[in-house]
This record gives C-alpha cells, sequence and structure tokens, in this order.
C-alpha cells in the first residue's frame, strides 16, 4: 500500500476509533505511515519531532500504544533487547527471528538464513 494511502487509512480507523488527533500525534503516524523498516520510539521521536516541534516522547510512547491496540503497527523484539516498531501488514510474517535457537516464535519455522541450524 502506497504511504499517502496507508496514512489516509490510518487517520480514518485513528478517528473513528474515537482518538483525538493532535499535531504530535499526526507526526507520529507520518512517520510510521512513510516508514518500510522497524523504527525505535526514539527514531520516531526525532524525525516526527521536525513535523512538530513540540513534541514529546511521553506522547510517542502512548501513540504507538494506540497504533498498536488498532493492529496498524507491530512491535518487533530485536535481539539487542530493544523493541521498534513497524507497519503491520495482513498475513503470517516472520519478523523476528530468535538469534540462538533460530526458530520463529508465531510459527516454529526454521531460520531460513541459518542452515546449520537444526
Amino acid at each position: 500500500m502506497p504511504s499517502s494511502t496507508r496514512l489516509d487509512h490510518w487517520l480514518d480507523i485513528f478517528q473513528s476509533s474515537g482518538c483525538r488527533l493532535t499535531p504530535a500525534r499526526l507526526a507520529v503516524l507520518e512517520v510510521l505511515a512513510n516508514s518500510s523498516t522497524v523504527l525505535s520510539p526514539m527514531q520516531i521521536f526525532l524525525a516526527a519531532r521536525d513535523r512538530a516541534p513540540r513534541l514529546g516522547l511521553v506522547s510517542v510512547y502512548r501513540t504507538l500504544e494506540i497504533l498498536e491496540n488498532l493492529k496498524l503497527i507491530q512491535r518487533v523484539h530485536q535481539p539487542d533487547g530493544c523493541q521498534g516498531f513497524i507497519n503491520a501488514a495482513s498475513g503470517h510474517q516472520h519478523l523476528l527471528m530468535l538469534q540462538f535457537e533460530g526458530i520463529c516464535r508465531d510459527c516454529q519455522s526454521k531460520n531460513p538464513s541459518d542452515p546449520e541450524k537444526p
């Protein structure tokens, strides 16, 4: 889905759920809707702050929580223990591959990038 279409779709869902659309929240939505990679909350904050200079990090976390509850984004647990967020897509995805076990937590498939794992 093109990012402008994704943003429009997200805005419809966000507002129809009864959430207030503030300039800070809009900035966070724009950053995430236009991203195709996993972003940390700090990366989202820094990018969105260009659009909404009065944005606070707490507003980023609260908006991420709303977007995750609306199933518009997915939390990605990274090997370093940090969490990131990415656009949610329909269908099965392998967003997390366990570093030591080489097995997807969702479907238990083997890590295709490491053929040495049993």
